[in-house]
């Protein structure tokens, strides 16, 4: 498990009470912004809440997206338990529905809650449209992906009042094959907030592994080179 940083989460403003320093959101790259569904699912209106969006408006996009498809992990047809992957998945219509706060709390609370039972947790991070991944399924990947994917889905209908599409059909993953290929995936997932102009550092990311604020496990011990 990774020593704790000082806790930026508990800094970010409250969605419903306001409460927290909004300073600090300013300082690693993000503005608050009120964002809310507009209720048919295509999109966010600007009233109420509080979400989050890039400040740095004169980002590279064409070069960040170019980057984000080379590291895309091509689909494998055996995908087993006992094994270690690195998934992506998206939202339906690429939205940014992770731009919200209250949205990208929830889905890190979800990543957190099925850690216990149905894989154990290595990486991840959060971006606006789409969330990356590094696990270890307890039984297979589909099951953790149908447990990670449907279980946000069932608490976002309930606790965010959603009724629009959320995600993409299925996912893409690869299968982590030594010590080299999972820092590989490791590095390139916790840095994908600063290459997107979110943050300069990876650990001033709130919702990502990268800064230290959840609990994850270590790389699989098969993973190792033998002495």
């Amino acid at each position: 498990m990774r020593s704790a940083s000082p806790n930026l989460l508990a800094l970010i403003p409250d969605a419903e009470t306001g409460c927290g320093d909004s300073r600090v959101l300013e300082g690693i790259g993000f503005s608050p912004v009120a964002l809310q569904p507009t209720g048919e699912g295509t999109g966010f209106s600007d009233v109420g809440g509080y979400g989050l969006q890039p400040v740095h408006a004169e980002l590279d996009q064409p070069a960040a997206l170019a980057a984000e498809e080379s590291m895309r992990p091509k689909r494998e047809t055996t995908r087993q338990a006992d094994q270690t992957y690195f998934v992506s998945s998206q939202t339906a219509e690429r939205l940014p529905l992770f731009r919200h706060l209250r949205w990208a709390e929830l889905l890190a609370d979800v990543l957190r809650h099925y850690a216990r039972t149905e894989y154990a947790l290595h990486a991840f991070v959060v971006m606006h449209d789409h969330f990356h991944v590094l696990l270890s399924p307890s039984r297979s990947i589909e099951r953790s992906m149908q447990c990670i994917k449907g279980g946000f889905s069932y608490r976002a209908k309930g606790e965010l009042g959603w009724k629009g599409p959320i995600w993409q059909t299925g996912f893409t993953d690869h299968r982590i094959r030594d010590e080299q290929d999972y820092q590989h995936h490791v590095r390139y997932l916790e840095e994908n907030p600063v290459r997107a102009g979110f943050v300069p550092a990876a650990i001033l990311y709130p919702f990502s592994s990268a800064n230290g604020l959840f609990r994850v496990e270590g790389m699989p011990q098969r993973l190792k080179p033998h002495e």
